[in-house]
Protein backbone atom coordinates (compact mmCIF):
# COMPACT_ATOMS: atom_id res chain seq x y z
CA UNK A 1 0.00 0.00 0.00
CA UNK A 2 1.18 3.53 -0.78
CA UNK A 3 1.65 5.72 2.26
CA UNK A 4 1.82 9.45 2.92
CA UNK A 5 1.82 11.64 6.01
CA UNK A 6 -0.16 14.80 6.75
CA UNK A 7 0.96 16.94 9.70
CA UNK A 8 -0.92 19.62 11.57
CA UNK A 9 1.07 22.77 12.38
CA UNK A 10 -0.05 24.14 15.77
CA UNK A 11 1.14 22.17 18.81
CA UNK A 12 2.73 19.60 16.50
CA UNK A 13 5.36 21.35 14.36
CA UNK A 14 5.18 24.63 16.25
CA UNK A 15 4.12 25.39 19.78
CA UNK A 16 2.29 28.68 20.29
CA UNK A 17 1.10 30.79 23.18
CA UNK A 18 -1.22 33.77 22.67
CA UNK A 19 -0.52 34.96 26.20
CA UNK A 20 3.00 35.96 25.07
CA UNK A 21 1.47 38.56 22.76
CA UNK A 22 -1.35 39.63 25.03
CA UNK A 23 0.94 40.17 27.99
CA UNK A 24 2.94 42.71 25.96
CA UNK A 25 -0.13 44.72 24.97
CA UNK A 26 -2.36 44.19 28.02
CA UNK A 27 -2.12 47.87 28.96
CA UNK A 28 -3.54 48.75 25.53
CA UNK A 29 -6.53 46.41 25.81
CA UNK A 30 -9.89 47.36 27.19
CA UNK A 31 -10.48 43.78 28.34
CA UNK A 32 -8.38 41.18 30.15
CA UNK A 33 -5.98 38.90 28.19
CA UNK A 34 -7.99 35.90 29.38
CA UNK A 35 -11.12 37.37 27.80
CA UNK A 36 -9.30 37.56 24.45
CA UNK A 37 -8.00 33.99 24.77
CA UNK A 38 -11.50 32.69 25.55
CA UNK A 39 -12.82 34.48 22.47
CA UNK A 40 -10.12 32.92 20.29
CA UNK A 41 -10.50 29.36 21.54
CA UNK A 42 -14.17 29.08 22.50
CA UNK A 43 -15.99 31.66 20.40
CA UNK A 44 -14.14 31.14 17.08
CA UNK A 45 -13.26 34.84 17.04
CA UNK A 46 -10.58 34.33 14.36
CA UNK A 47 -12.52 31.77 12.27
CA UNK A 48 -13.33 34.10 9.36
CA UNK A 49 -9.67 35.17 9.33
CA UNK A 50 -8.43 31.54 9.24
CA UNK A 51 -10.87 30.89 6.39
CA UNK A 52 -9.40 33.78 4.42
CA UNK A 53 -12.76 35.55 4.32
CA UNK A 54 -11.36 38.78 5.75
CA UNK A 55 -7.94 40.39 5.32
CA UNK A 56 -5.31 40.92 7.96
CA UNK A 57 -6.21 44.59 8.22
CA UNK A 58 -9.92 43.83 8.57
CA UNK A 59 -9.12 41.37 11.34
CA UNK A 60 -7.05 44.06 13.07
CA UNK A 61 -10.03 46.43 12.94
CA UNK A 62 -12.27 43.68 14.32
CA UNK A 63 -9.73 43.02 17.10
CA UNK A 64 -9.57 46.72 17.99
CA UNK A 65 -13.32 47.09 18.14
CA UNK A 66 -14.12 43.94 20.09
CA UNK A 67 -11.35 44.25 22.65
CA UNK A 68 -11.21 48.07 22.80
CA UNK A 69 -7.55 47.97 21.82
CA UNK A 70 -5.52 51.14 21.34
CA UNK A 71 -2.79 49.78 19.07
CA UNK A 72 -1.42 50.50 15.59
CA UNK A 73 -1.62 47.95 12.79
CA UNK A 74 2.17 47.45 12.69
CA UNK A 75 2.31 46.96 16.45
CA UNK A 76 -0.60 44.53 16.26
CA UNK A 77 1.11 42.42 13.57
CA UNK A 78 4.39 42.37 15.46
CA UNK A 79 2.77 41.10 18.66
CA UNK A 80 0.11 38.89 17.04
CA UNK A 81 2.77 36.85 15.22
CA UNK A 82 5.52 36.49 17.83
CA UNK A 83 3.89 33.59 19.64
CA UNK A 84 5.52 30.57 17.95
CA UNK A 85 8.46 28.29 18.68
CA UNK A 86 9.46 25.35 16.45
CA UNK A 87 9.21 21.81 17.82
CA UNK A 88 12.69 20.85 16.65
CA UNK A 89 12.45 17.14 17.42
CA UNK A 90 9.26 16.69 15.40
CA UNK A 91 10.68 18.75 12.55
CA UNK A 92 13.76 16.52 12.50
CA UNK A 93 11.48 13.49 12.33
CA UNK A 94 9.69 15.04 9.33
CA UNK A 95 13.08 15.60 7.70
CA UNK A 96 13.82 11.87 7.98
CA UNK A 97 10.38 10.67 7.00
CA UNK A 98 10.39 12.76 3.81
CA UNK A 99 13.29 10.67 2.47
CA UNK A 100 10.91 7.73 2.30
CA UNK A 101 7.38 9.15 2.12
CA UNK A 102 5.42 12.13 0.76
CA UNK A 103 4.77 14.57 3.60
CA UNK A 104 2.08 17.26 3.64
CA UNK A 105 1.12 20.09 5.95
CA UNK A 106 -2.58 20.66 6.61
CA UNK A 107 -3.35 23.54 8.95
CA UNK A 108 -5.97 25.96 10.18
CA UNK A 109 -3.94 29.14 9.98
CA UNK A 110 -4.42 32.79 9.11
CA UNK A 111 -2.42 34.72 6.54
CA UNK A 112 -0.49 36.89 9.00
CA UNK A 113 0.71 33.92 11.03
CA UNK A 114 1.69 31.91 7.98
CA UNK A 115 3.59 34.77 6.34
CA UNK A 116 5.50 35.39 9.56
CA UNK A 117 6.34 31.71 10.04
CA UNK A 118 7.39 31.28 6.41
CA UNK A 119 9.66 34.30 6.63
CA UNK A 120 11.27 33.08 9.85
CA UNK A 121 11.48 29.35 9.12
CA UNK A 122 11.15 28.90 5.37
CA UNK A 123 13.37 25.81 5.43
CA UNK A 124 10.80 23.97 7.55
CA UNK A 125 7.99 24.54 5.07
CA UNK A 126 10.20 23.45 2.19
CA UNK A 127 10.34 19.99 3.77
CA UNK A 128 6.73 19.38 2.71
CA UNK A 129 5.55 18.22 -0.69
CA UNK A 130 2.58 20.55 -0.47
CA UNK A 131 0.91 22.91 2.01
CA UNK A 132 -2.86 22.82 2.61
CA UNK A 133 -3.62 26.09 4.38
CA UNK A 134 -7.10 27.05 5.53
CA UNK A 135 -6.87 30.73 4.55
CA UNK A 136 -5.97 29.75 0.97
CA UNK A 137 -8.48 26.93 0.62
CA UNK A 138 -11.25 29.00 2.30
CA UNK A 139 -12.10 26.10 4.59
CA UNK A 140 -10.95 24.97 8.02
CA UNK A 141 -10.65 21.57 9.62
CA UNK A 142 -12.90 19.70 10.32
CA UNK A 143 -14.71 20.86 7.17
CA UNK A 144 -14.59 18.14 4.53
CA UNK A 145 -13.40 20.50 1.79
CA UNK A 146 -9.90 20.98 3.19
CA UNK A 147 -9.38 17.22 3.41
CA UNK A 148 -10.70 16.77 -0.13
CA UNK A 149 -7.88 19.00 -1.36
CA UNK A 150 -5.44 16.61 0.29
CA UNK A 151 -7.08 13.60 -1.36
CA UNK A 152 -6.40 15.17 -4.78
CA UNK A 153 -2.72 14.26 -4.34
CA UNK A 154 -3.49 10.73 -5.48
CA UNK A 155 -3.84 8.91 -2.17
CA UNK A 156 -6.84 7.13 -0.79
CA UNK A 157 -7.84 8.28 2.71
CA UNK A 158 -6.64 5.00 4.25
CA UNK A 159 -3.20 5.56 2.68
CA UNK A 160 -2.69 8.83 4.57
CA UNK A 161 -1.50 9.00 8.17
CA UNK A 162 -2.88 12.21 9.66
CA UNK A 163 -1.18 13.66 12.76
CA UNK A 164 -2.93 16.30 14.87
CA UNK A 165 -3.02 17.27 18.54
CA UNK A 166 -6.78 17.93 18.67
CA UNK A 167 -9.04 15.01 19.52
CA UNK A 168 -12.04 16.47 17.66
CA UNK A 169 -10.03 16.75 14.45
CA UNK A 170 -8.65 13.25 14.88
CA UNK A 171 -12.20 11.92 15.21
CA UNK A 172 -13.28 13.72 12.04
CA UNK A 173 -10.23 12.43 10.20
CA UNK A 174 -11.12 8.88 11.17
CA UNK A 175 -14.70 9.44 10.01
CA UNK A 176 -13.30 10.37 6.60
CA UNK A 177 -11.21 7.19 6.50
CA UNK A 178 -7.79 8.61 7.37
CA UNK A 179 -5.32 6.71 9.54
CA UNK A 180 -5.02 9.08 12.50
CA UNK A 181 -2.49 9.64 15.27
CA UNK A 182 -3.17 12.11 18.05
CA UNK A 183 0.08 13.89 18.82
CA UNK A 184 1.15 13.96 22.47
CA UNK A 185 4.93 13.79 22.37
CA UNK A 186 7.73 12.66 20.07
CA UNK A 187 8.29 9.23 21.61
CA UNK A 188 4.63 8.28 21.40
CA UNK A 189 4.46 9.55 17.84
CA UNK A 190 7.38 7.36 16.79
CA UNK A 191 5.80 4.33 18.47
CA UNK A 192 2.47 5.01 16.75
CA UNK A 193 4.15 5.43 13.35
CA UNK A 194 5.93 2.11 13.78
CA UNK A 195 2.59 0.49 14.59
CA UNK A 196 1.44 1.73 11.18
CA UNK A 197 4.51 0.01 9.67
CA UNK A 198 6.26 3.28 8.85
CA UNK A 199 10.04 3.08 8.73
CA UNK A 200 11.95 5.49 10.99
CA UNK A 201 15.57 6.05 9.99
CA UNK A 202 18.21 6.28 12.71
CA UNK A 203 21.02 8.86 12.55
CA UNK A 204 23.46 6.72 10.61
CA UNK A 205 20.88 5.45 8.14
CA UNK A 206 19.63 8.97 7.47
CA UNK A 207 23.13 10.32 6.83
CA UNK A 208 23.96 7.44 4.51
CA UNK A 209 20.83 7.88 2.43
CA UNK A 210 21.45 11.63 2.21
CA UNK A 211 24.94 10.87 0.93
CA UNK A 212 23.58 8.52 -1.74
CA UNK A 213 20.92 11.04 -2.74
CA UNK A 214 23.47 13.84 -3.17
CA UNK A 215 25.85 11.59 -5.12
CA UNK A 216 23.11 10.59 -7.55
CA UNK A 217 21.71 14.12 -7.91
CA UNK A 218 25.10 15.65 -8.71
CA UNK A 219 26.23 12.89 -11.08
CA UNK A 220 25.75 13.40 -14.81
CA UNK A 221 25.20 9.72 -15.56
CA UNK A 222 24.64 7.60 -12.42
CA UNK A 223 24.16 3.84 -12.43
CA UNK A 224 22.88 1.30 -9.92
CA UNK A 225 24.23 -2.25 -10.14
CA UNK A 226 22.72 -5.16 -8.24
CA UNK A 227 25.23 -7.97 -7.75
CA UNK A 228 24.39 -11.51 -6.78
CA UNK A 229 23.34 -14.91 -7.96
CA UNK A 230 19.65 -15.49 -8.54
CA UNK A 231 20.29 -19.22 -8.22
CA UNK A 232 21.65 -18.89 -4.71
CA UNK A 233 18.98 -17.10 -2.69
CA UNK A 234 21.34 -16.38 0.21
CA UNK A 235 23.29 -13.77 -1.77
CA UNK A 236 20.73 -12.47 -4.24
CA UNK A 237 19.52 -9.42 -2.30
CA UNK A 238 21.47 -7.02 -4.57
CA UNK A 239 19.92 -8.39 -7.74
CA UNK A 240 16.47 -8.73 -6.15
CA UNK A 241 16.41 -5.06 -5.16
CA UNK A 242 17.80 -4.00 -8.54
CA UNK A 243 15.11 -6.01 -10.35
CA UNK A 244 12.41 -4.24 -8.30
CA UNK A 245 13.85 -0.85 -9.30
CA UNK A 246 14.70 -1.48 -12.94
CA UNK A 247 12.61 0.58 -15.39
CA UNK A 248 11.01 2.46 -12.50
CA UNK A 249 13.72 5.06 -11.88
CA UNK A 250 15.25 7.99 -13.73
CA UNK A 251 18.54 6.17 -13.13
CA UNK A 252 19.75 3.19 -15.14
CA UNK A 253 19.63 -0.02 -13.09
CA UNK A 254 21.23 -3.31 -14.09
CA UNK A 255 21.64 -6.73 -12.49
CA UNK A 256 24.63 -8.96 -12.91
CA UNK A 257 25.87 -12.42 -12.05
CA UNK A 258 29.45 -12.94 -10.91
CA UNK A 259 31.40 -12.22 -14.10
CA UNK A 260 33.43 -9.40 -15.62
CA UNK A 261 31.23 -8.77 -18.64
CA UNK A 262 29.41 -5.95 -16.90
CA UNK A 263 32.63 -3.89 -16.67
CA UNK A 264 32.40 -2.97 -20.34
CA UNK A 265 28.83 -1.70 -19.87
CA UNK A 266 29.48 0.84 -17.15
CA UNK A 267 32.50 2.88 -18.21
CA UNK A 268 30.42 5.81 -19.47
CA UNK A 269 28.95 6.39 -16.00
CA UNK A 270 30.48 8.88 -13.56
CA UNK A 271 28.90 7.47 -10.40
CA UNK A 272 28.08 3.85 -9.63
CA UNK A 273 26.17 2.54 -6.64
CA UNK A 274 26.62 -1.19 -6.13
CA UNK A 275 24.06 -3.22 -4.18
CA UNK A 276 25.56 -6.34 -2.65
CA UNK A 277 25.04 -8.83 0.15
CA UNK A 278 27.16 -8.61 3.26
CA UNK A 279 27.23 -9.62 6.90
CA UNK A 280 26.34 -6.70 9.14
CA UNK A 281 25.97 -6.14 12.85
CA UNK A 282 22.42 -6.81 14.05
CA UNK A 283 21.93 -3.10 14.79
CA UNK A 284 22.43 -2.14 11.11
CA UNK A 285 19.88 -2.51 8.33
CA UNK A 286 22.33 -1.37 5.63
CA UNK A 287 25.72 0.32 5.37
CA UNK A 288 27.76 2.26 2.80
CA UNK A 289 31.31 1.17 2.01
CA UNK A 290 34.03 2.64 -0.18
CA UNK A 291 35.67 0.14 -2.53
CA UNK A 292 38.87 0.37 -0.49
CA UNK A 293 36.96 -0.71 2.60
CA UNK A 294 35.72 -3.95 1.05
CA UNK A 295 38.86 -5.03 -0.77
CA UNK A 296 39.70 -7.63 1.86
CA UNK A 297 36.55 -7.36 3.90
CA UNK A 298 35.26 -10.77 4.88
CA UNK A 299 31.87 -9.24 5.68
CA UNK A 300 31.00 -9.28 1.98
CA UNK A 301 29.74 -12.47 0.45
CA UNK A 302 31.40 -11.58 -2.86
CA UNK A 303 35.01 -10.40 -3.03
CA UNK A 304 35.00 -10.11 -6.84
CA UNK A 305 33.38 -6.67 -7.11
CA UNK A 306 35.87 -4.96 -4.82
CA UNK A 307 38.94 -6.16 -6.76
CA UNK A 308 37.53 -5.51 -10.22
CA UNK A 309 36.09 -2.11 -9.32
CA UNK A 310 39.11 -0.85 -7.44
CA UNK A 311 41.57 -1.78 -10.16
CA UNK A 312 39.61 -0.99 -13.30
CA UNK A 313 36.68 1.37 -12.75
CA UNK A 314 37.89 3.54 -9.92
CA UNK A 315 41.61 3.90 -10.58
CA UNK A 316 41.74 3.77 -14.36
CA UNK A 317 38.39 5.28 -15.30
CA UNK A 318 38.11 7.71 -12.35
CA UNK A 319 34.54 6.63 -11.64
CA UNK A 320 33.07 7.57 -8.27
CA UNK A 321 31.83 4.42 -6.56
CA UNK A 322 29.95 3.48 -3.41
CA UNK A 323 28.97 0.00 -2.31
CA UNK A 324 25.75 -0.41 -0.36
CA UNK A 325 25.89 -3.53 1.77
CA UNK A 326 22.62 -5.25 2.67
CA UNK A 327 22.09 -8.17 5.06
CA UNK A 328 21.38 -11.25 3.00
CA UNK A 329 17.99 -12.00 4.58
CA UNK A 330 16.86 -8.58 5.80
CA UNK A 331 13.54 -7.82 4.10
CA UNK A 332 13.08 -4.59 6.05
CA UNK A 333 16.30 -3.14 4.64
CA UNK A 334 15.21 -4.13 1.16
CA UNK A 335 11.84 -2.40 1.62
CA UNK A 336 13.39 0.76 3.09
CA UNK A 337 15.82 1.11 0.20
CA UNK A 338 13.16 0.39 -2.41
CA UNK A 339 10.97 3.06 -0.80
CA UNK A 340 13.91 5.50 -0.77
CA UNK A 341 14.78 5.08 -4.44
CA UNK A 342 11.17 5.21 -5.63
CA UNK A 343 10.45 8.25 -3.47
CA UNK A 344 13.44 10.25 -4.71
CA UNK A 345 14.17 9.02 -8.23
CA UNK A 346 10.93 7.58 -9.59
CA UNK A 347 10.09 8.06 -13.26
CA UNK A 348 6.66 9.38 -12.24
Amino acid sequence: MKKALAFDLGRVLFDFDYSLALEKIKDKLGVSPNYVIDALFFDDFALDFEKGIISGYDFYLKFKENFKAKISYSEFIDNWCRIFSPNKEVIELVRRLRLLYPVYLISNINELHFNYLYQQWKEIFLLFDKLFLSFKIKAVKPEKRIYEELFKEGFLPEEIIYIDDRQDLIEEGRRLGLKCIQFKNLNDLIKDLKKERMYILNDEEYQQLIKIKEKIKTAKNPLIIGIGSTIRSDDAVGTILASQLRNRLKIEVIETELNEEYLNKVEEHDFILILDSCFLDDTLRFKIFLPSQVKDNLSFIHNFPSKAITSHLQKEKKIDILILGLPKEEKEAEEILKQFFLRNFSLR
